[in-house]
């Protein structure tokens, strides 16, 4: 748990408006990777081209750790260094069946958060946290997408991938 402590602390500091939900979507991805994007892989290459059309070439790093052996690849990075959508979706796909993650670890996940929340490490408040977490909880903890105030700051556009 270490480690991810240390990559939620540090995605705390990059993005500075996450909320409890783009917490709870690091959380997940980290646990499960993106499978539960794949419908298919001719869709996923689709959908692919169209985020690269639409996210700008960009400086940065193009994986980004998330913990236990999942990255983000971010397609504006991607995009910059000459990465082809079909690459990109090769690694997506072959990803998918190598999350190892579980229910109890993402749990365990949830209650590192609440630990730092309540030691002042989110930019959200105990109270909304724990608002957030009933619902999240009552829902089976599934899969997210960043809230609106992320996707406005930070424009999101990556992969999860599991090399």
């Amino acid at each position: 748990m270490e480690e991810f402590e240390r990559i939620l602390l540090a995605h705390l500091r990059k993005y500075r408006l996450m909320g409890p939900e783009d917490c709870a979507k690091l959380i997940y991805q980290s646990e499960f990777a993106g499978e539960h994007m794949i419908s298919s892989p001719e869709q996923s290459l689709k959908w692919i081209r169209q985020e690269m059309d639409e996210a700008a070439p960009s400086r940065g790093d193009i994986y980004e750790d998330i913990g236990d052996g999942v990255f983000r690849l971010h397609l504006g990075p991607a995009k910059a260094a000459g990465i082809s959508p079909e690459e990109i979706n090769d690694k997506f796909v072959s990803s998918a069946g190598k999350a190892t993650g579980t229910k109890g670890r993402q749990s365990q996940k949830i209650a590192l958060l609440e630990r730092l929340c309540s030691e002042g490490y989110t930019p959200f408040s105990v109270d909304e946290l724990t608002a957030f977490l009933e619902k999240y909880r009552a829902a089976g903890c599934p899969a997210l997408h960043h809230s609106h105030r992320f996707r406005e700051a930070y424009k999101p556009h990556y992969r999860v991938v599991k090399p």
